[in-house]
């Protein structure tokens, strides 16, 4: 059992480790907030809202990985999988508990956790582990509710509710799934008390402390739930028609299962609050994103980490449902002995999902680019006033992250050799190895310029450097390779600070010995 789960963990590492260790997007408007500009942690901003969500325990992760790695990306997104393994292991542990435990269910189980919650299509989360810390530890709260739900531990079921729901906005799902295992096993058709007035004070937290962002609406419904339905099957490969057909008869069978299940097996009560939980977690996204879905930009492997929890939930469902109808069909009928057969589409299904996610994974690789962008400005004090995909202004981080030693700024990775903000003195004699178009105002920042720069000969280089007229190194270049595989030729994109020119471009290779880039054009 432990060989089968490891295959997809142990890629999904590789996945991570070959990532890099600049962090993305929210996380630098979170860590804006977080760290105090006179120095310092400001703790209450944990309990601020991010774009309409609680984020309390990704903050707290941020701050912890500060102290583990210098903020490192990469082992945020380990310290993600590390979360993910404890929710595969308490599906596993749950599905043996409520009674599936001989040995051919549990390994096709526990393969299939494994499949599905590290499926290559949900890259995104642990690629970025700024946002699988969101939505992982609102699913790992979520499924320890459940397993207390299991346990009849209803009190404590409401308080890992209560942390599930400040974990991430789709955690609130979780207060009416426990309430529907409880009326489930309970065989009493009315909601707990704890379950009624945790999600009545959630809600009213959300909408007082997010702002009142949490709007919902039924405009276009039918196409809000083809949407819903692309989004649970966007844990298989295949085209949007293919995850959208897909989701349908998921969706459909599943609540035929829940149904049929409600009625005759109590002990499936946490399979039916699992799939509930995480159709209703995707039923919010899609009523709140379903325009930028729908017309933007389609959807996005970020939200395979609740289609797998869809998957599983209807998974177990379907093994209780098949486990019932066999107990109660005659032992010498010939059904009996296919009754294994329902553990095929399962398995069809885990070995689909492992092979899929190649284009999710090219979308991260083409990221880098942009990340080493960011990482040259953040080095050189030009990163404040850049935009965001969203429109938003990049905050001035700088000073900050370099009083605590936050990754761009330290030595684990340094696109300008370490020099920046040094006095270089070229070398006298330097030969001249390519040209530099530029300098151009940037479009992306106000005080940014950009130059475009190619290596003419065969010389392996280190870094790529901008000079100033005071001999300060103002800026480095991202390396990139052009032309085809018989006559490549190796370019830079170099970026700098705006300072008084005129600039010299020198690359610089692992020696020490200078070349230099004769500007050929100039702008204003």
């Amino acid at each position: 059992m432990v060989a089968i789960t490891l295959i997809p963990i142990v890629r999904m590492v590789r996945h991570v480790v070959g990532g890099t260790h600049l962090q993305y997007s929210d996380y630098w408007f979170m860590i804006d907030e977080l760290l105090a500009r006179g120095g310092g942690i400001e703790f209450e901003q944990l309990f601020t809202f991010r774009n309409e969500h609680p984020v309390f325990f990704a903050k707290a992760l941020y701050l912890i990985n500060i102290g583990l790695s210098n903020g490192s990306n990469i082992v945020q997104g380990l310290i993600v999988v590390v979360v993910v393994i404890a929710i595969t292991y308490l599906l596993i542990h749950l599905s043996r508990a409520t009674g599936s435990t001989d040995t051919l269910t549990t390994l096709v189980m526990a393969g299939a956790a494994a499949s599905f919650l590290f499926a290559p299509q949900s890259v995104w989360t642990f690629y970025k582990g700024m946002s699988g810390s969101a939505w992982w530890t609102a699913n790992l709260f979520a499924v320890i509710a459940l397993v207390f739900v299991h346990r009849d531990r209803r009190w404590a079921a409401a308080g890992a509710a209560v942390l599930a729901s400040i974990s991430y906005g789709t955690g609130i799902v979780i207060w009416p799934a426990i309430a529907v295992a409880t009326m489930i096993r309970s065989r009493r058709w009315y909601p707990p008390p704890e379950a009624l007035v945790g999600f009545a004070a959630t809600a009213v937290w959300y909408q007082v402390a997010g702002e009142g962002n949490s709007d919902f609406s039924f405009d276009e419904l039918w196409l809000q739930m083809r949407v819903l339905a692309t989004l649970i099957g966007a844990l298989l490969p295949g085209p949007d028609r293919l995850m959208e057909y897909s989701g349908f008869a998921v969706f459909g069978t599943g609540l035929a299962l829940a149904a049929y299940l409600a009625w005759r097996d109590k002990a499936a009560a946490v399979w039916v609050a699992l799939f509930l939980f995480a159709v209703g977690n995707l039923a919010l996204i899609t009523n709140g994103r379903w325009v930028f879905l729908a017309y933007i930009i389609g959807v996005q492997g970020r939200y395979g980490t609740l289609a797998a929890l869809v998957w599983f939930g209807w998974a177990m469902m379907l093994i209780h449902a098949a486990r019932d109808l066999m107990a109660r069909t005659d032992p010498g009928d010939p059904l009996v002995r296919l009754a294994p057969l329902h553990l095929l589409p399962i398995v069809a299904i885990a070995i689909a999902v492992g092979f899929g996610g190649g284009e999710e994974l090219d979308e991260m690789r083409e990221a880098e680019a942009a990340q080493s962008r960011l990482e040259i400005a953040l080095r050189f004090g030009f990163s404040e006033g850049r935009q965001s995909a969203f429109g938003e202004t990049f905050p001035d981080l700088g000073p900050r992250l370099d009083s605590i030693g936050h990754y761009p700024f330290t030595d684990t990775r340094s696109f300008d050799c370490g020099l920046a903000g040094s006095t270089l003195v070229p070398d006298s004699d330097m030969e001249s190895i390519g040209v530099a178009v530029g300098p151009v105002p940037s479009t992306r920042a106000p005080n940014q310029i950009d130059f475009d720069v190619t290596v003419e000969q065969d010389v392996e280089l280190d870094c790529v450097v901008v000079v100033d007229a005071a001999l300060e190194v103002v800026g480095a270049g991202v390396q990139d390779l052009i032309g085809d595989a018989d006559d490549p030729e190796t370019s830079y994109e170099v970026l700098a600070r705006d300072t008084a020119g005129p600039y010299r471009i020198i690359g610089i290779d692992q020696s020490g010995a200078q070349y230099e880039f004769v500007v050929t054009a100039t702008g204003n």
